[in-house]
């Protein structure tokens, strides 16, 4: 919703280029996966995006990133599949 305050300021509620996820988004991404399932493939997966941190607590995820990661995914199980 774009206020008076924010046109006249020149903000308004438009997405920027960059698009990001909150944990809750990226566990809906990945079949409603609980937070710790996110949190093992931080762990376990080097491959696995790491997250942006805005302040102490609060992460975000690109988004490009997460789509250049599950691709990668599916040409390593279409090899798997051709071989």
């Amino acid at each position: 919703m774009t206020t008076r305050r924010n046109v006249r300021r020149g903000r308004t509620s438009e997405p920027s280029a960059a698009k990001y996820l909150t944990m809750s988004q990226l566990c809906e991404r990945y079949g409603n996966c609980s937070p710790m399932t996110i949190e093992r493939r931080l762990q376990n997966d080097p491959r696995f995006p790491k997250p942006i941190y805005f302040g102490k607590r609060m992460r975000l995820w690109d988004i490009s990133k997460q789509e250049q990661y599950e691709r990668a995914l599916a040409v390593a199980k279409e090899g798997e599949t051709a071989a």
